[in-house]
């Protein structure tokens, strides 16, 4: 929100504030609570418990043991595997996850072969599907988590077929690679409008959404968007 009577680039609650009290407050309200798990060098995986109903989410899966460890610390046991897309870093720990908790329902994106741009993956047809999934989703679908619902947005750009799982009762948004803190996902077998347009999609969601996305990259997105925009006073407030 922009506070009346101020300069336009000044923010209400200051930015450098970000989601904290706010998202607090709303997981408090929805009966929530999350734990946020890091992997492999620089993933996080949010764990979403439902206390009401003992719906236990997790999204993606970049490996089983870390996540699996914070189970168990929690007593928790998992009813869903959120997808957002099919990279490995996403995926990886789909399997062991499934064998272990037979009952664990995989959800993601369907399976699509793309033709990549190259050079990097290699250019030609490659096949996106997300490993062990049990039943896939696609835009304006609704996804029942035990006391949870979710719309799923197609939030295209980083891979052709990526999605965000949209909570509007809490709200919140799980959104992947697709969005980042001052920053998103490097557009891979998108494009860039695809990119653009997803991004003006998860803009128009609540000004209140609390948003988990799936790497830590805010320093180096703060150094380059402070590059680009030296003389942006939210951006040295952040």
């Amino acid at each position: 929100a922009v506070a009346h009577g101020r300069r336009a680039s000044v923010l209400v609650p200051p930015v450098a504030d970000g989601m904290g009290s706010g998202a607090t407050a709303a997981l408090a309200r929805a009966g929530l609570e999350v734990e946020l798990v890091p992997c492999l060098s620089d993933n996080y995986c949010p764990i979403i418990h439902h206390r009401a109903s003992g719906a236990t989410l997790v999204v993606d899966t970049p490996e089983a043991r870390p996540i699996m460890s914070t189970l168990k610390a929690r007593g928790w046991v998992p009813t869903h595997i959120l997808n957002t897309h099919h990279h490995l870093d996403h995926v990886g720990g789909n399997a062991e996850l499934k064998n272990t908790f037979p009952g664990l329902r995989i959800i993601g994106p369907r399976a699509r072969v793309f033709e990549y741009p190259g050079p990097y993956p290699v250019a030609g047809p490659h096949l996106e599907e997300i490993p062990g999934v049990d039943h896939t989703v696609e835009e304006g679908d609704s996804v029942d988590c035990g006391g949870l619902r979710a719309r799923v947005l197609e939030v295209g750009g980083h891979t052709n077929g990526h999605i965000s799982y949209f909570f509007p009762d809490v709200p919140l948004c799980l959104v992947g690679d697709a969005l980042f803190t001052l920053g998103c996902g490097r557009v891979f077998t998108g494009d860039y409008t695809q990119m653009q347009n997803s991004l003006q999609k998860l803009r128009a969601l609540p000004d209140e959404t609390v948003v988990y996305g799936a790497h830590e990259y805010t320093p180096a997105n703060a150094d380059f968007a402070l590059k680009v925009e030296p003389d942006n006073e939210a951006l040295q407030e952040r």
